[in-house]
């Protein structure tokens, strides 16, 4: 039997993707994921910056119509697109777009090392300066990665696993972390009102000290427990310290998994595995004993034991104040964001390349009319 939280949870960070042609699958497995995971909704990363994702940010504005307050989502920006420049003003125009259309805030993967080695724009850049302003004017949600864990910058440390995913950045080909982490520190002195969650933990853990400055100088910035083993195995080195850190920040940290659904066939596959990964979460944050990980491969862990206002605020409370419990879809602002994403596909692709995505754009916009 999946392992039952004490209180009600949202998943506030999942992804979802699924084949353009089979639209139904794509609706069922968004479902699944709240359903089978007996969570109170979840929120989607739609981001659609690489040309043969450009269906998904669409196809998920439909699964937030068709589950109203169960499914949010968080568009991203696109680039390498004509007719959606990514300059100055026309990242503005972009993040207005998705506000208006009703997303509930903006993922950005920007601060990647891979992805910001392939847009090749620093975090603090006055390309995203009016985006930031806009965001920070509406108080609207920004969900940014910044960083990795930080063996994969070096050698000696770095996993086989890194390597296998092309994450791997020893070869001095990426920015560095510090770099990262001072783009960001640059970015919230020129918006220090911005509605930021630097999910992940920061990748910070392993200092704990570093983190809660960091917090205390940026009180509107917030952090998700997306799991990586690294976090558990970091936060395990001094538990007294992990759960006071928990008890003090509990109203800047929030639940989220990474839990995926892909293709609209993952059968008994997204219930299995996204219950062992939360099963994971749920006891450390929980139980004051010893358990054995479901998931993450890195043997036993010792809990911290929170309280019930803890608990509550993290799987909960403090998501829904920082969206303000979500944002309500304007169906002619979304049809039209689906419209001209259909069209500029249809620019730069007269013939039958990126059929696919246009098939499933054209479908999604039947569906909102309707």
């Amino acid at each position: 039997m999946p392992y039952t939280p004490k209180f009600p949870v949202f998943d506030a960070h999942v992804h979802v993707q699924g084949r353009f042609y089979e639209l139904d699958s794509f609706m069922a497995d968004c479902r699944r994921l709240i359903d089978d995971t007996r969570v109170l909704g979840v929120t989607s990363q739609c981001t659609s910056s690489y040309r043969r994702k450009s269906g998904q940010a669409p196809a998920q504005i439909l699964a937030k119509a068709l589950n109203p307050g169960k499914f949010f989502i968080n568009g991203g920006f696109a680039y390498n697109l004509e007719e959606l420049p990514f300059d100055r003003a026309g990242m503005l125009k972009q993040v207005t777009d998705i506000y208006e259309a009703g997303f509930d805030g903006l993922k950005m993967l920007e601060g990647k090392p891979t992805v910001r080695k392939e847009t090749g724009i620093p975090l603090d850049s006055d390309i995203y300066a009016d985006a930031f302003a806009f965001c920070e004017e509406k108080n609207f949600h920004v969900l940014c990665h910044v960083g990795d864990p930080w063996t994969f910058w070096d050698k000696e440390h770095c996993p086989p696993s890194a390597f296998h995913y092309g994450w791997a950045y020893v070869d001095g080909g990426y920015v560095p972390k510090e770099e990262l982490h001072a783009e960001v520190d640059r970015v919230l002195k020129r918006h220090p009102k911005l509605n930021l969650t630097l999910p992940h933990f920061y990748f910070l853990a392993y200092d704990l000290e570093r983190m809660a400055d960091f917090f205390d100088r940026n009180p509107t910035v917030s952090t998700d427990l997306c799991p990586n083993p690294y976090l558990f195995y970091d936060l395990q080195k001094d538990l007294d310290k992990s759960r006071d850190f928990f008890i003090k920040y509990q109203n800047r940290i929030f639940f989220g998994t990474d839990n995926e659904a892909n293709d609209g066939h993952m059968g008994d596959h997204i219930g299995l595995h996204s219950n062992k990964r939360n099963a994971d979460i749920f006891r450390f944050l929980e139980l004051d004993w010893e358990y054995d990980t479901e998931l993450f491969d890195i043997g036993r862990l010792h809990g911290i034991g929170l309280d019930d206002e803890a608990l509550k605020n993290i799987y909960l409370n403090t998501y829904m104040r920082i969206v303000k419990g979500g944002r309500p879809l304007n169906t002619p602002k979304a049809i039209e964001y689906c419209e001209n994403r259909l069209w500029v596909l249809e620019k730069n692709f007269p013939q039958d390349e990126m059929k696919g995505p246009k098939h499933q754009i054209k479908e999604v916009i039947e569906r909102l009319k309707a």
